[in-house]
């Protein structure tokens, strides 16, 4: 489920959802699709949210990261939690000429680097989450900040548990207008067997 969030003003203060996909997600043969299930409450929709987070994303980032090549300069910070894990926070920075990260779209798009934390467990090194945000953007560039929050979680499917997307976080300014994404992964399970009732959307709790 995506939620895709603005604010005109740029005061952080007056956030309007202007979207809400969920969707229904196969993957298979390392192979994405996806099928619009719900749009702002109407069924079906050919089109995937503006900016929305693929969980191909999940997985780019960790190789980007942590690929020799990219010499990603790691510096071990503090230790935090992760909805009840114990963490290591690593600082990480990874310089723009480096970076397969870009923004922008079209003949604008840009590479730009990326500094903030990795969080792994403690216990199993495992990764639960990734905040970074853009560096290295130009001051005339139209985007003039983009930040991601991923976060991993164990999910059961079939009689194994795997580590698989849990959420995302997106944000980012163009001019004065801020946008951000709340991204939801839910119901995991092997093809073919039931799905769980659709969430309730936020919009209309809200």
């Amino acid at each position: 489920m995506t939620r895709r969030n603005v604010d005109p003003t740029g005061s952080r203060q007056h956030w309007k959802i202007v979207e809400t996909v969920h969707e229904e997600l196969t993957f298979a043969g390392n192979k994405e699709d996806y099928k619009t299930l719900s749009s702002n409450g109407k069924k079906g929709g050919d089109s995937r949210p503006t900016a929305a987070v693929s969980s191909a994303d999940f997985t780019n980032l960790v190789a980007w990261l942590f690929d020799p090549k990219n010499q990603t300069e790691m510096t071990w910070a503090n230790w935090d939690s992760v909805r009840g894990h114990r963490v290591h926070a690593i600082g990480v920075k990874l310089k723009a000429d480096r970076s397969p990260f870009t923004i922008g779209k079209g003949k604008n798009q840009m590479r730009a680097g990326l500094m903030g934390l990795v969080y792994a467990d403690s216990d199993t090194g495992s990764i639960l989450r990734i905040a970074v945000a853009a560096t290295d953007i130009p001051a005339k560039y139209p985007t003039q900040s983009v930040a991601l929050d991923l976060q991993y979680d164990f999910a059961k499917i079939g009689d194994h548990y795997f580590l698989l997307p849990f959420k995302a976080e997106t944000q980012s300014k163009e001019g004065k207008v801020l946008t951000w994404n709340e991204v939801d992964f839910r119901d995991y399970r092997k093809p073919g067997a039931p799905a769980a009732a659709a969430p309730k959307d936020r919009q209309a709790e809200r």
